[in-house]
């Protein structure tokens, strides 16, 4: 009969003057109640199993420890164990079989290594002249093999371990290493740098997150090391073996070990990239999750394991900026077309204390196109770092398939610029993959660093392999889609607009409103104002009076009104937004083709959040007593949360079926909060 116990809570601190003196008693282990004691491999992130066989059923045990082994000549007898206090831990008694099993939990994380194991049982024999009878020595030691990464995220590995070391084979939002997908181009080759197996230079090693193997000064001989990645994050993590003076080595598990006791008594150095982002949140089969479990293992001359440690690193996701981040600079397209829409742009992006830099179409490539917003998405992904974060911008290219998504390569990919793509270009989708139809909300609760939304047309959405991408990016997911089937060109940037707020909550959610742009047109008209001029100079030129007259274009805006309304409850539901937080502004669109909507008049919703700046196309409205009264309700509602206003003419673009923001795009400041904290 075999059994196993646990050690008891209060342990015993005796003295070796124990009412009995303690000897070895002549026989041969396990017979005439003489006890025999084995161990498992003394091994660390295992459990040593200790048994004890004796032929004193029912007897009480106690387990001897020290830290020297024996032989300990005593006034008592002689002990197997050395010199120091000996611990008497009482561990039960002995069976009727005389079998007795003691499972010992050893630590996984342990900087100590040649840790002394040294053990001897004593069984209470009341017939014995000693009183006890002592059973063979157990001498031996443990091997505590350190592993170690950022697991604290304080953007350095401690020469200590103990700040990395604990629970640093886990991840979550207080524990746990960070590494890069390094998809710059640090060495300018046109690439990216995770496509070569070279450390391309200082700045290419800076992408590198570090993994340290702590030296064994007093390791054995023969003894050997292996390190390895876990099998379904092998194809998406490259280690390199850090040889120092600014040399690395690609380490390949396969080919590279084991390492010999020389590199273990010395410490070796790594550093590890991603080869990806994540590829999936959910578990999805062959896709990988970004987590990249690492393992080292200690094993002695005859082969047998002697130690382990295990660190888990995630890879950096791909995060999107929301219209709440600082710009940092506004990108636009010139082309000969464009040219009056930069002249107002320029002073409008200097007012927000942002850069702005002039895509030249006309030079660089006549194929390019001018919308900016859709050939490409900016973000970022960030490292914990000495200083505080260390952000890695990045362009997610659009799949549409025109000259201008080349930029991404051409013109972004460089020094700490990385360049994601997903997807391909898919005919008879029409606008869907373009990147106006993507967006993020401010942070919201349970979105600290915002949500992704995009937008659907009936059983159409977004590129598949770009919606799979950013729900395995997981931190701003899952991906709220929200209905812009109505609309032709059928992106969220025509629908949905988030702006700053200086009270009250820290956004507001802008929206179109078409009755309240046919409300205004029939004030003035009830005023006696329908001949005002609407679209003043424009191709387009009209009036109050022509408009209303156009009944099929005002019962079309009224159809709509609903449509808009049952979006407005997609976000709100989705979101968790508040009614008090949505800003409804005037809006007037036109039955293009199939009842599908096209902005009739300038979209304001469809404009450029730069700070408190927000950038708009100029309505055109019918002007009263000097105020454009299309301009009027949104200078009111938005100049209440401190806002301001620059008005552009935009007409180019709004002729091309887009606004300011289409033609527009930026890179900003991240929020402060790092994503690694909001899970």
């Amino acid at each position: 009969m075999k059994r196993t116990l646990l050690v008891l809570p209060a342990l015993l601190y005796l003295a070796l003057a124990a009412p009995r003196a303690l000897s070895s008693v002549p026989g041969t282990p396990g017979t005439n109640g003489v006890p025999a004691l084995a161990t498992s491999l003394p091994v660390y992130g295992s459990v040593l199993d200790v048994s004890l066989s004796s032929a004193l059923p029912g007897a009480p045990v106690l387990l001897l420890f020290s830290p020297y082994p024996g032989p300990f000549p005593t006034p008592y007898g002689t002990l197997g164990v050395g010199p120091q206090a000996i611990l008497l831990f009482f561990v039960g008694t002995a069976s009727g079989a005389g079998d007795l099993q003691l499972p010992l939990p050893v630590p996984n994380d342990s900087a100590a290594f040649d840790f002394p194991l040294n053990l001897q049982c004593a069984i209470l024999d009341a017939g014995n002249p000693t009183g006890y009878a002592l059973s063979n020595s157990v001498n031996d030691a443990f091997w505590g093999a350190d592993l170690d990464a950022d697991a604290d995220r304080d953007g350095t590995v401690e020469a200590g371990s103990a700040e990395d070391d604990a629970q640093e084979e886990t991840w979550s939002a207080a524990k746990g290493a960070v590494f890069l997908y390094n998809n710059d181009d640090d060495d300018a080759n046109g690439t990216v740098d995770a496509t070569d197996a070279v450390v391309n230079g200082a700045p290419d090693e800076l992408d590198l997150a570090p993994l340290v193997l702590r030296p064994l000064p007093a390791v054995p001989a023969g003894w050997t090391g292996e390190l390895t990645v876990d099998a379904a994050a092998r194809n998406y993590v490259r280690l390199f073996r850090n040889l120092g003076g600014g040399a690395f080595a690609v380490f390949d598990p396969a080919t590279h070990n084991p390492l010999l006791a020389a590199d273990l008594a010395a410490g070796v150095a790594f550093g590890v990239e991603a080869l990806s982002y994540a590829q999936t949140s959910s578990g999805a089969a062959g896709k990988w999750s970004g987590e990249a479990p690492f393992t080292f293992v200690l094993k002695d001359a005859s082969g047998s394991e002697r130690s382990r440690d295990e660190v888990r690193l995630r890879v950096a996701p791909f995060l999107l900026f929301s219209n709440l981040d600082p710009g940092q600079t506004a990108y636009v397209v010139k082309k000969a077309s464009t040219q009056s829409f930069i002249n107002v742009l320029g002073p409008a992006v200097n007012a927000a204390q942002t850069a702005l830099s002039v895509i030249d179409g006309i030079v660089l490539e006549p194929s390019y196109d001018i919308w900016e917003q859709d050939a490409m998405e900016f973000g970022y992904a960030a490292l914990p770092a000495p200083g505080g974060p260390r952000i890695a911008p990045a362009v997610l290219r659009s799949p549409r398939g025109y000259a201008l998504d080349a930029w991404t390569v051409d013109y972004w990919l460089g020094p700490d610029c990385g360049y994601v793509y997903k997807g391909w270009k898919r005919s008879g989708v029409g606008w869907i993959d373009w990147f106006g139809n993507l967006d993020c909300t401010p942070p919201l609760p349970g979105w600290q660093l915002g949500r992704i939304y995009t937008g659907y047309q009936g059983s159409l959405t977004m590129h598949p392999a770009v919606l799979e991408f950013l729900d395995a990016q997981a931190v701003q997911g899952p991906v709220l889609q929200i209905n812009t089937g109505w609309l032709l060109i059928g992106h969220v940037d025509e629908e949905v607009c988030f702006v700053p707020a200086n009270s009250g909550s820290p956004y507001r959610m802008v929206m179109p409103s078409t009755t309240q742009a046919l409300t205004i047109l029939q004030d003035l008209q009830n005023a006696g104002k329908g001949g005002l001029a609407v679209f003043q100079g424009k191709s387009s030129q009209t009036t109050v009076n022509g408009i209303l007259a156009n009944t099929s274009l005002v019962t079309y805006n009224q159809g709509l009104q609903p449509v808009i309304d049952a979006v407005r409850v997609q976000m709100k539901t989705g979101l968790g937004i508040a009614e008090a937080d949505i800003i409804d502004i005037p809006a007037l669109f036109s039955n293009y083709s199939g009842g599908k909507a096209v902005a009739y008049m300038p979209n304001m919703v469809n404009s450029m959040v730069l700070g408190n700046h927000f950038l708009s196309a100029d309505p055109f409205g019918p002007v009263d007593g000097g105020v454009d009264k299309f301009k009027e309700p949104v200078i009111q509602a938005l100049g209440a949360i401190g806002m301001s206003i620059a008005w552009l003419d935009d007409w180019t673009y709004h002729e091309g079926l887009g606004e300011v923001h289409c033609g527009t795009n930026a890179t900003r400041t991240p929020p402060a909060t790092p994503w690694w904290t909001v899970e």
